[in-house]
């Protein structure tokens, strides 16, 4: 083990070699590693470099920098009162008690992260696992499956790409980036929500009050507690039965909703070509 303290830690020499566990009590500090490296932080602004994986815990008071050939992972809480830049072949930092205050940026593989508190997170990831106790706000390029999860408001501040299913769930969720990609199934469990898609959209609902808009077709089922509005340049149809406890607007080059379980209890205002609607009940439309 390798226990280092002074006003600033500089130990960048790519070819070092810990073996063991390294704790750092620092100001500034950057650490390379030819290898594995396993760190224990307490320190100012931290630049961590490896060849091979990279492990962390501790609190960085500034901005921590981390790039590793192999996976990022911790063997404790990591707390970052600064910006957060992780590249890595993967990036696993999923502690409930993890604390990112400033903007996580990741450049990874497989990545899930985890914050007690709000996560502000640009993407270029593959499959990718997000948990927020209060708000989540994300932008970036998912390749592949992405699962966000939070007790508070999911939103964005970018658009969004996702190559493969979504699967949010949500106080509520705000995702009207018009230049946004769901690829896959976007499935949402929240209150009032908001999602646009520049092309197709495909999006499964357990939705407070509920507006749609996409630059495609949009094909959607579940179940909207509130009001539906969808906005589509394409046609709109379903792929099981919906159900709408308030008023629905519906805007499409054509309408399809003919699964004979829907259930429309407001009424149902349609602005389309070819339209034909089902009610498993009452229809004002």
């Amino acid at each position: 083990a390798t226990a280092l303290s002074g006003a600033s830690v500089s130990v960048a020499d790519p070819a070092n070699d810990f073996s063991g566990v390294v704790t750092v009590t620092a100001g500034a500090t950057a650490i390379s590693d030819a290898n594995d490296l396993k760190v224990s932080l307490t320190t100012g602004e931290t630049k961590l470099t490896t060849g091979g994986a990279l492990s962390v815990s501790g609190v960085v008071s500034g901005a921590l920098t981390a790039t590793t050939t192999g996976a990022i992972s911790q063997f404790g809480a990591l707390k970052v009162t600064g910006a957060t830049a992780l590249s890595g072949a993967s990036v696993t930092l999923a502690d409930p008690a993890n604390d990112f205050s400033g903007l996580v940026t990741v450049t990874a593989g497989a990545t899930a992260i985890s914050d007690a508190n709000d996560l502000k997170v640009s993407l270029t990831t593959g499959e990718t696992k997000l948990s927020a106790r209060d708000f989540l706000s994300l932008s970036g390029v998912v390749s592949g499956a992405l699962t966000a999860s939070s007790t508070g408001s999911i939103t964005q501040f970018g658009s969004l790409k996702v190559t493969g299913a979504a699967a949010l769930t949500g106080a509520s969720i705000s995702l009207a980036d018009p230049a946004n990609d769901f690829s896959g199934v976007v499935t949402v469990t929240a209150g009032i929500t908001a999602i646009s898609d520049t092309n197709d959209l495909k999006v499964s609902l357990t939705t407070g009050e509920t507006k749609l808009t996409t630059g495609g077709a949009l094909s959607l089922n579940g179940m909207v507690s509130g009001a539906l509005t969808t906005t589509s340049t394409g046609a709109v149809t379903q792929f099981g039965a919906l159900k709408v406890t308030g008023v629905s607007a519906l805007t499409g080059a054509s309408v399809s909703l003919t699964d004979t379980a829907n259930d429309f209890r407001g009424q149902v205002t349609v602005t389309a070509g070819a339209t034909a609607i089902s009610d498993a009940n009452d229809l004002k439309v």
